[in-house]
């Protein structure tokens, strides 16, 4: 261990400048008051795989307001930093900076021994020359920054929360449908206006983040392929629905959606998307797709919706079904494993089987 002290406060850009031709190969930059337990060798494979020059780690967190939020492009690169405070009008994905970074020495050689924060000042500045990408993960990842996250983390730590998270374990998840499900429904929704989540959405949802549960939106989306909506304005209504869902301090841990649809005849219709594809429920390309990336532990996950689609989805994937009865597209015909009434329903049946299962308590 060799301890590199600042003479005078030199921010952590400044400070790290002190390394600068002193380190020749891929490092990783860690901030001194995270408690986190993540997978190492994924992170750095990811790096590896982009040739990236510098990679930051980010993840969802309970209080994304007061955080900076990374953009990507559909390749993971980033493309702007998001600094705190946010204002009440802007939406964006719950993709917050988590303060891990693998660095190279091209990066390193770039800082300057000056006061300077590499969030805040220097990362903006290299976005547009450098090749830099975003991870992110659902593992357990939290600052001790204030006397409250203090607290939460000695909780976890307690609860053997970080190393139950860490990807190298199976979690349990729950898929949610978008429309009826966990926002209000509303027919053909192309508006960003109009979508709204259910009242109970965040209890629910909190009561998963607590105990690890991993949640997924998995929404079929062929107003796409109909013409009806591009896939910036469907970008727009899930940043609306990350934002609304981190300002009541919860998160979902990835929103994925089918864009495509089997019948042609409509006006404006994007042709190439009128296919039969294997990601529209009731077939199960989106959950395979999150099982690749996450590692799931399909006895104790769960598939919630309000359609048949929904239902055979999650038995096709191999996972316990909830079908909720006043959502818009119910039917009876569904049989799936559990029937509730509302959403709020399914937290008790969710965490009841989960704790049975694999003992997994929830954080006080």
């Amino acid at each position: 261990i060799t301890v590199v002290q600042e003479r005078e406060p030199l921010g952590t850009a400044g400070a790290l400048a002190q390394l600068k031709d002193k380190i020749n190969e891929p490092c990783l930059v860690i901030y001194g008051d995270l408690i986190f337990d993540i997978n190492l060798q994924r992170l750095v494979e990811f790096h590896e795989s982009k040739s990236a020059d510098l990679t930051l780690v980010c993840h969802p967190n309970d209080h994304p307001a007061d955080s900076d939020i990374l953009e990507v492009d559909l390749e993971k690169r980033v493309t702007a930093i998001l600094q705190y405070p946010h204002g009440p009008e802007l939406f964006y994905r719950n993709r917050v900076n988590a303060a891990i970074y693998v660095m190279t020495p091209k990066i390193l050689n770039l800082l300057e021994k000056r006061k300077c924060d590499l969030a805040k000042d220097f990362f903006p500045k290299i976005l547009a020359s450098e090749r830099v990408f975003a991870y992110q993960t659902p593992e357990f990842l939290k600052d001790m920054g204030t006397p409250k996250r203090m607290a939460e983390v000695e909780a976890a730590l307690k609860n053997q929360l970080p190393a139950r998270w860490n990807l190298g374990n199976e979690r349990p998840a729950v898929f949610f449908d978008r429309d009826g499900t966990l926002c209000e429904y509303v027919p053909n929704l192309a508006c960003v206006s109009d979508l709204k989540l259910k009242p109970e959405a965040a209890k629910v949802l909190s009561g998963l983040n607590k105990a690890g549960v991993l949640a997924f939106v998995v929404t079929n989306q062929p107003m796409i392929a109909k013409g009806f909506l591009n896939y910036s304005e469907l970008e727009h209504i899930h940043r609306k629905l990350e934002t609304e869902l981190g300002r009541r301090g919860v998160w979902v841990d990835g929103i994925y959606f089918c864009p495509h649809h089997p019948e042609q005849g409509f006006k404006g219709e994007v042709k190439e998307l009128k296919i039969q594809c294997n990601c529209r429920k009731p077939k199960t390309g989106m959950l395979d797709e999150i099982a690749r990336r996450f590692r799931i532990d399909r006895k104790r996950s769960f598939m919630v919706g309000d359609s048949w689609r929904d239902i055979e989805a999650g038995k096709n994937f191999g996972i316990r079904t909830i079908g909720i009865k006043n959502g818009e597209g119910w039917q009876n015909h569904s049989d799936p494993d559990y029937t509730v009434d509302n959403l709020q329903d399914i937290s008790t049946i969710v965490l009841d089987f989960v704790n049975e299962c694999g003992e997994l308590k929830e954080d006080a």
